[in-house]
Order: structure tokens, then sequence, then C-alpha cells
């Protein structure tokens, strides 16, 4: 639960933000035939809790994130291509912006069980 004094809307509305202006700037790229072959990406935006650090010793250290909404940001991601949706959002995510996202209705995903809401700008 967020204390009244949290402002976490504007983190979540700089973050739609980012993606929004990296998704037009690749399609710009790819207008212009800057790539050898096309680009596609796909950005899942959700707001959770992670754990990060170093895993591993010696000769393999990784730096990582790991946890539920980890996992739950990595299904919304599975959605993107799924659904022809370059930007997609969680109903978590959205409850911290300030406009209005459609919603496109909730999907069954691999390790839930329960549907996961998604949403578009």
């Amino acid at each position: 639960m967020r204390d009244k004094g949290d402002d976490t809307g504007g983190a979540a509305q700089s973050a739609l933000t980012a993606a929004t202006h990296a998704l037009r700037r690749i399609e710009a790229a790819n207008g212009e035939g800057r790539f050898p072959v096309p680009i596609h990406v796909g950005f899942a935006l959700h707001h959770g809790d992670a754990a990060y650090g170093n895993v591993g010793s010696g000769q393999r250290l990784d730096f990582t994130v790991i946890g539920r909404d980890v996992n739950f940001a990595s299904r919304i991601a599975e959605l993107n291509k799924r659904l022809g949706e370059p930007l997609l959002m969680s109903k978590p995510f959205v409850e911290h912006l300030w406009g209005n996202p459609m919603p496109l209705g909730a999907h069954a995903v691999e390790g839930f069980e329960e549907a996961i809401e998604v949403y578009r700008p």
C-alpha cells in the first residue's frame, strides 16, 4: 500500500513517456531504412516489487532481478506479440497514471492462476 505522500504517478508517467518516445524513434528509423531488417520491439510496463543483485561467483557473476512482479512483467511482454501491441501496461501500473488507458481485457498467461488485465495508452 502506498503512503499518502508517495507520488508514484510521476514515475509511471515518465516510464510511459520514455516507452512511447522509444517506439516512435524505432518506427522512424525503420521508415528511414536505417536497419538491414526492420526492428520490432515490445514494452511491458508494470509496477511492483523486485529483488536485485549479483548472482554467482568466481568466473561467472551476473546482475539480475527476480521476484513475482518480474515474472508478471515478463508474462505481459509475451502478450505484446500475441496481441499485436507494441506497448502494454498492467493494471497495477495504470493505477499510478494520470490518464485513461484503453483496457484490452484479461488474458491467461503461464504461471498465474488469474488472467492478467492489460491496457494500452
